[in-house]
């Protein structure tokens, strides 16, 4: 296949049922433009090799170890051959032809508006909207929160088909072809998290803008696709560290400013119940290291 319009990238990690349940609403709702649909599975353990690899209707690519979400990306990116990428998570569901929508926007208004990256509002099963992008973090505005002074966030636009946003969530994601590969991808040393938001800095620092559009939604089965347990201590520590990376990477100007409150907030996590001291010992000593 060549020239296609869109390549749809999905990262799995023991995800088999959602993953398969995503890829039935793409072949449900995409309709109007040509596509591809790209799996990367990171070295899952449960059935998914097994069950992805014999649909024949999905290019199927094992990593062979779990490289993390970006360096996943990066690689079904380099077996793509659409013009456009769509990066979604598994943990998604389409209720609409929400892809051709994006896609149409993103090909009308590329040069007049800039586009660097593109996303849908998100629902959840409620049809509640969701975190669908946000803010670029930095250490002021960590800072602010501590202090429990007002941090100002967006606020998705009532009457606006488009705003502009700092970065849309990586649930749905799309971006040129060629941008993507101007920039080089994702910056793999974000094993998770933050590596979407590292990204779009990275396209907003070249000029481009990236916008989030009100008129398609898509479902975001949030947590379903990441490590589930909201007090997984792994989790925690690879949350803690791509946002220490990402701000010592964007904010490193101020960045000893974090070092100092964070040092100390980290040693108060120290009392919280919901984990053993083991866990809670091994957390302080990630966190610290990745200071640096």
């Amino acid at each position: 296949m060549q020239n296609l319009d869109c390549s749809i990238i999905l990262v799995n990690y023991n995800t088999c049922q959602l993953t398969l349940a995503c890829i039935d609403s793409i072949r449900e709702f995409s309709t109007s433009f040509s596509y591809e649909i790209i799996v990367v599975d990171n070295d899952s353990s449960d059935n998914s090799v097994e069950v992805l690899s014999k649909l024949p209707y999905i290019k199927f690519i094992e990593f062979g170890k779990n490289a993390g979400f970006g360096a996943a990306n990066n690689l079904g990116a380099k077996n793509a051959v659409g013009k456009y990428l769509f990066l979604l998570n598994t943990d998604t569901i389409l209720i609409d032809n929400s892809i051709k929508i994006l896609l149409d926007f993103y090909r009308h208004n590329e040069g007049k508006l800039k586009i660097g990256t593109l996303g849908a509002t998100l629902i959840d099963e409620n049809q509640n909207i969701i975190n669908s992008g946000g803010n670029f973090p930095t250490v002021d505005k960590y800072v602010n929160a501590y202090l429990r002074r007002p941090v100002k966030e967006y606020k998705i636009a009532k009457n606006d088909d488009y705003q502009q946003i700092d970065y849309v969530t990586g649930a749905d994601l799309m971006i040129s072809k060629r941008i993507y590969e101007e920039i080089e991808g994702f910056d793999e040393n974000f094993f998770l998290y933050y590596e979407e938001t590292d990204l779009q800095k990275r396209i907003q620092s070249l000029g481009y803008i990236n916008y989030l559009i009100t008129t398609t939604r898509i479902i975001h089965l949030e947590g379903g696709s990441d490590f589930g347990s909201t007090v997984s201590n792994f989790k925690r520590i690879v949350i803690h560290q791509s946002r220490n990376r990402f701000l010592r990477k964007h904010d490193g100007k101020n960045f000893f400013k974090y070092i100092f409150l964070d040092f100390f907030m980290t040693i108060g996590r120290l009392a919280l119940r919901n984990y053993t001291w083991k866990e809670k010992v091994t957390f302080c000593k990630a966190n610290f290291k990745s200071y640096f």
